[in-house]
């Protein structure tokens, strides 16, 4: 049987690449995709100067990834997800677990 914690582990932020003025964000265990294509919330980008702006996220179909961008930041370099206690994220697996609350910065 599988516990709580092996359930949870199953859409965890994993690594991220950038393209241009967009980060590319994979998770373990994805394969099945997420719930939704657009309507994310919850997501914040920045770029070198550290000062995160509210971010668009949209789904690669293909690749189950979630692409995220903002008109503000032209080099991203790093990407928050559910980070703020007034920003609750709507991102969640096609089982209907949610992503867990994570940033690519330390």
């Amino acid at each position: 049987s599988r516990g709580l914690g092996d359930v949870y582990k199953r859409q965890q932020y994993d690594h991220m690449e950038v393209d241009k003025d967009k980060i590319i964000l994979f998770f373990k265990n994805a394969e099945d995709g997420f719930n939704r294509d657009n309507g994310i919330i919850g997501f914040e980008i920045a770029g070198k100067d550290m000062r995160f702006h509210k971010s668009n996220a949209t789904i690669d179909a293909n690749k189950k990834t979630v692409i995220i961008s903002a008109p503000d930041v032209k080099a991203p370099i790093a990407v928050r997800y559910g980070f703020r206690n007034f920003q609750i994220g709507n991102l969640q697996n096609v089982q209907g677990l949610p992503v867990l609350p994570f940033r690519t910065d330390k």
